[in-house]
């Protein structure tokens, strides 16, 4: 895993966009290799990477005692806010993924925003706590390894779904579909 977390922005594919003030939140890249993993992965069955994603940072968020849900694409809400937006590129070798770059900006500390980004929160407005950036990133570390793990089976597979499919909200919301 890679950490960013100097940056002060990050532009994903769409208008929308993704601020973070220097130190207080956490920008980070996880790498995937599938041409090294027992359980090859065909690029038609590619939501297995959102699904490993939003395992392992939303086992975060849950062991810190914030409840979330996912909203479709790509976006871990909580409470119809954004605390986490993913991005996920792939590298494909005809008609399987040999690798995949998972980036996540995750609201940490911060607890202003800007005014014209619409609905963000943070662990810290959630909480009341202030997070040490190294240590969570080190859980995400591990929850990503733990999901990783679980990718690597297709009985892992079922639990990643089953967890993915359980935590999709409406539009953001806390309801489930």
């Amino acid at each position: 895993m890679s950490d960013c977390r100097a940056r002060t922005r990050v532009i994903g594919r769409s208008p929308a966009r993704w601020e973070s003030e220097p130190g207080l939140n956490l920008t980070f890249s996880v790498l995937l290799d599938f041409s090294e993993s027992p359980l090859p992965l065909e690029a038609s069955d590619s939501i297995l990477l959102t699904e490993i994603a939003t395992f392992a940072i939303r086992r975060f968020l849950t062991d810190e005692n914030i409840d979330s849900r996912i909203k479709l694409p790509n976006d871990i809400y909580v409470g119809g806010r954004k605390i986490c937006g993913i991005l996920i590129e792939n590298k494909l070798s005809g008609r399987m993924v040999a690798r995949s770059i998972i980036g996540a900006g995750l609201n940490l500390n911060q607890t202003s925003f800007p005014p014209e980004l619409p609905n963000p929160v943070s662990a810290a407005m959630l909480t009341g706590r202030k997070y040490d950036t190294d240590t969570a990133l080190r859980c995400l570390e591990t929850n990503f390894r733990e999901a990783w793990i679980l990718a690597c089976s297709m009985e892992g597979r079922e639990i990643l779904k089953e967890s993915f499919v359980s935590a999709i909200g409406i539009n953001g919301n806390e309801e489930s579909r």
